[in-house]
Formats: structure tokens, C-alpha cells, sequence
């Protein structure tokens, strides 16, 4: 294994903290409406949807709760995409059942575990 590869526990702390809970952020939405617009834009629909929201004055929080969830569904159908592979003869299987055990908050995704986010994100 090379020195620079991470290990399944580092990998999913880095799930967790830089894509699930990065959406936990405070500000999420300000930002989005803040995106550039340009029809040739990657997910331009998305920054005119979160204008919206934002000007229609959805609760930020909220915004980043849903945010998050869909984070982390996207990660596990990716990680269970992987898990599906055989890579080079040796399975890769159990990733995304890891993933939800993982988080760090140690509430498994529950009730409290956007909380503990945001308090650690303002720390």
C-alpha cells in the first residue's frame, strides 16, 4: 500500500467532514444564491433554485438539513456503487454500510448529529 493512500476510517472522516458535513456549514444557501448564473455554468438551475429559496425566505438551517441529507445519500449510492466493483480480483463490498457508522458525531446520522456538526463547524 502506498504511504499517500488513506485507510477506510480516514476516508470516511473525510466524507464526513469535507463533503456531508461541509453542508452543515452556516451559509450554504447565501452562498449558492451568490453563484454564478451562466447558462454554461455546472448546475446553474441550482443556483437560480437557491435564489429563490433565499429570497423567499426559507430558513437557512433547514435548507442546510435537507443539504446534508442529500450529501450523504449521494455518497453512500457512490460508495455502494464502488462496493459493487471487483477490484482487481479482491471485493471492495460493505463501504456505503460503513459510511453511516462512521459519522463523527456518533449519532449515526439521528436526531442531534446536525447539531453536533454545526457545533464543532463554530468551533
Amino acid at each position: 500500500m502506498a504511504e499517500d493512500m488513506w485507510t477506510a476510517d480516514e476516508m470516511f472522516i473525510e466524507l464526513w467532514n469535507n463533503t456531508i458535513n461541509s453542508c452543515a456549514r452556516p451559509g450554504l444557501l447565501a452562498r449558492l444564491a451568490q453563484c454564478n448564473s451562466n447558462v454554461n455554468t455546472p448546475f446553474n438551475d441550482a443556483t437560480l433554485a437557491a435564489r429563490r429559496l433565499h429570497d423567499a425566505g426559507v430558513d437557512a438551517s433547514d435548507f442546510e438539513r435537507v443539504a446534508r441529507s442529500i450529501a450523504y445519500e449521494a455518497v453512500f449510492a457512490t460508495l455502494f456503487a464502488i462496493s459493487e466493483l471487483d477490484a482487481e480480483g479482491q471485493e471492495v463490498g460493505g463501504l456505503h454500510e460503513s459510511l453511516l457508522m462512521s459519522d463523527p458525531s456518533g449519532l449515526e446520522g439521528c436526531n442531534g448529529s446536525f447539531e453536533h456538526t454545526r457545533t464543532r463547524s463554530a468551533q
